[in-house]
């Protein structure tokens, strides 16, 4: 009898003692993660840099004809000679160049035939929209010289009328428009946009 007394005594004592262990396992964790915890604490340091920004040069280019067009010319003999002068102004970024090409060139014989000379005024030149008077291209040579369906488009290369411009920049710039004296181009008419752009380099 005593030997089945002491069975059941036996089997809680182990049960027991199997929950100290436990609780002294759990008891060691926990104080290991709140050293581990400390310790982190004890050697974690930041610095920040803050407030960065970023922004793209702004690129303006503007001219002084008001949205009149550059020439307006009706009634012309073969043999005259029209021109007009326009300024164009580029703000923004500096180190840009101005470009220029033709856009929407109609066709025909008086595009083919109409002599166009481009011509850039010094920095000091005279000349505004619609009036060419004291203009100076100096001794520079034209940046144009050929029919008016030969101008550069978008897709072709195209010349530069200012290079690395600081900003603000303007140049005032001549176009003189010579009609061949061919009677083939009696009746006849053509019509073009003249386009400026600016590019960083």
């Amino acid at each position: 009898m005593t030997n089945e007394t002491n069975a059941p005594d036996d089997g809680a004592s182990v049960l027991v003692t199997s929950m100290r262990v436990l609780a002294i396992a759990a008891a060691m964790l926990m104080l290991t993660m709140l050293v581990v915890t400390r310790s982190q604490a004890a050697f974690t340091a930041s610095t920040s840099n803050t407030a960065n920004s970023f922004s793209i040069a702004e690129f303006l280019l503007t001219d002084d004809d008001s949205a009149v067009a550059l020439f307006t010319a009706t009634g012309l003999s073969l043999g005259q000679t029209v021109e007009n002068c326009i300024t164009v102004t580029h703000t923004g970024a500096a180190g840009t160049n101005v470009n220029f090409y033709g856009e929407n060139i109609s066709p025909g014989l008086l595009s083919a035939g109409l002599d166009v000379k481009i011509e850039v005024g010094l920095p000091t030149s005279g000349g505004t929209f619609d009036d060419c008077s004291g203009f100076d291209p100096g001794v520079l040579p034209p940046v144009y010289q050929g029919k008016l369906n030969a101008l550069p488009t978008a897709a072709a290369p195209q010349f530069h009328f200012i290079s690395a411009a600081p900003s603000p920049t303007s140049r005032v710039i001549r176009f003189t428009v010579t009609v061949p004296n061919d009677e083939l181009l009696l009746n006849q008419s053509a019509s073009a946009d003249f386009v400026w752009t600016a590019t960083s380099v």
